[in-house]
């Protein structure tokens, strides 16, 4: 891995203290190492998980959207495009030197204003009408190989006239102010050029003006003059290179893109448009730089680590477009994940991913700041619920104790105080506290919905029972459930109260053993729904 592609570091969708507090830690850790890791989060963290980041005065993470491809992902030609200005044959150089059929235009201010083509540029050199002049003085010197005899006009506007012959009588030799001569060796017609104030005067073969009052006049009338070595013909069918090229820029029908454009959407239009060339824009249409359709193949996928989860439908949209490179995790395998190339694996049974992130720190042997210690112990405390979780161990207990102490903070008060927050009801709608810490879960092709809240005060919940109950119905018909049901559990009592929707009441009671169960149901020492609540669930699923 290249340690200055970024990488991404995410938990789950439904972000809890644990899964944010390990990203923080682990991106701080990586970035130790040299590899440049951000933490990131998958939604709105809750309030226990606001009141640690608070505490220890941590930003919250960028909300990450999802991780699918994007043409800001591909190597597309950044920062080519040509200004309006710009010569059409300094344009065709650029397009052969990026290997590029085509260029975008753009105006002053970098704004697209069309897209020029090998086929339109052939098409203006088969053109046999075109025989005006829009450009400047330098670029006609560049493109002609020429030398500067006279200038006076750094822009240079009008009709060609080319190979007048002194035999043909002057007054059929129409020369204006606004006149292109293209001219040998014909002091005639040249001194006629200068008298008719002639834009300008191309000398061809290397021809030089031999009079010197003709020079003198053409300085006094201010007239441009050039001398090269090609020939009429080749001045000819050179000169319109020098144009500007907007003079042959094609403004109908631009198709562009910005860098945010997911890849399959281009390919969508791509499909049906055919283009080998597509402008990319930002938001207010300044050109960034050009895709051609083969870059797509050279597109870099994004690299992620995930932490505190290893199952796709719980991870980031767009996971499969990704590239995993490391999972760091405490929960039984779901076998929904998958990787193209062996990956960095890291399961521990212990009661959190910040342990494991803990242990990482001690074997790289690197100091953690304060706020880093202060995240890891919170994590801890949170999935263990101050220790008291039976998926507790003694690893966890022991990197509890030590950051305390070396904090100087009462784990065990923090711990209270930062339960408390995060199980405030106040001003929540139902919804959204079941939803809060919800997770579904595939079995023998059934899915279930299991979630768990905290309280320090069941009677807010209690009296609002039929309206859970109501809203879990709901959730489980317009999600396809086969039943759901939220855990909520009491920090102060030790244990969980159960609140189900209508249908499951015959499940629950063959998979916890029990002749009747009743909404509000309390499980004394049910804390740990990876180890108490969800596992006789799926365990008489799968045997149905």
């Amino acid at each position: 891995m290249n340690n200055h592609e970024k990488v991404y570091i995410f938990g789950h969708q439904k972000p809890d203290t644990d899964s944010v507090c390990s990203a923080i830690s682990l991106a701080y850790l990586k970035r130790c190492l040299g590899i440049n890791a951000t933490p990131r989060i998958l939604g709105s963290v809750n309030n226990e998980t606001k009141f640690v980041l608070d505490y220890f005065k941590v930003k919250t993470p960028k909300y990450l959207n999802d991780v699918r491809g994007q043409i800001r992902d591909v190597s597309y030609l950044e920062d080519y495009y040509v200004f309006e200005d710009t010569s059409i044959w300094n344009s065709y150089k650029l397009m052969n030197k990026n290997n590029a059929s085509g260029v975008p235009v753009v105006d002053k201010d970098k704004k697209l204003t069309g897209l020029v083509t090998n086929l339109d540029i052939t098409k203006m050199v088969l053109d046999k009408s075109i025989n005006t002049i829009d450009t400047k003085y330098e670029d006609i010197l560049k493109v002609l190989d020429a030398k500067e005899v006279l200038k006076f006009d750094d822009e240079i506007s009008g009709k060609i006239i080319t190979s007048v012959s002194s035999r043909i009588p002057l007054g059929k030799i129409d020369i204006t102010s606004d006149t292109i001569l293209i001219t040998d060796n014909e002091p005639i017609v040249i001194s006629y050029a200068i008298h008719a104030k002639a834009k300008l005067i191309i000398l061809v073969n290397d021809a030089k003006i031999e009079r010197v009052y003709d020079v003198e006049r053409a300085r006094k009338n201010k007239i441009n003059i050039i001398s090269t070595k090609l020939n009429s013909f080749e001045v000819d069918r050179l000169i319109m290179f020098s144009n500007y090229i907007k003079t042959i820029v094609n403004i109908k029908d631009i198709i562009s893109f910005d860098p945010y454009t997911y890849i399959s959407d281009f390919n969508i239009v791509h499909g049906r448009e055919k283009y080998t060339n597509y402008p990319i824009v930002d938001k207010q249409k300044v050109c960034l730089g050009m895709l051609r359709v083969d870059d797509i193949s050279n597109k870099t996928k994004k690299k992620v680590i995930l932490v505190d989860h290893n199952l796709k439908d719980q991870s980031v949209i767009g996971l499969d477009e990704a590239e995993i490179v490391e999972v760091i995790d405490h929960h039984n395998l779901g076998g929904t994940l998958s990787t193209s190339t062996p990956i960095s694996f890291r399961n521990m049974t212990v009661g959190s991913t910040c342990t494991i992130v803990y242990n990482m720190y001690l074997e790289n042997h690197i100091e953690m700041p304060r706020y880093i210690a202060g995240l890891i112990m919170s994590g801890i405390l949170s999935d263990t619920l101050i220790l008291k979780s039976p998926t507790t161990t003694d690893m966890d207990k022991e990197i509890v104790e030590h950051i305390s102490s070396s904090l100087g903070i009462n784990y065990e008060a923090y711990g209270l105080s930062m339960f408390k927050a995060g199980s405030s009801l106040e001003n929540k709608k139902i919804e959204d506290i079941i939803l809060d810490d919800f997770k579904h879960y595939n079995i023998n092709n059934n899915t279930i919905g299991i979630g768990q809240v905290y309280t320090t005060n069941f009677d807010d919940i209690k009296e609002r029972l039929d309206e859970y109950i109501s809203s879990l119905d709901e959730l489980t018909n317009v999600r396809g459930y086969l039943f759901s049901a939220i855990f909520v559990t009491d920090i102060i009592r030790n244990g969980s109260y159960i609140i189900f929707s209508s249908n499951a009441d015959k499940y629950l009671k063959d998979s916890y053993d029990l002749e009747i169960i009743e909404e509000g149901h309390f499980f004394e020492g049910f804390v740990s729904r990876k180890k108490q609540m969800l596992p006789p669930i799926l365990e008489l699923l799968e045997r149905k």
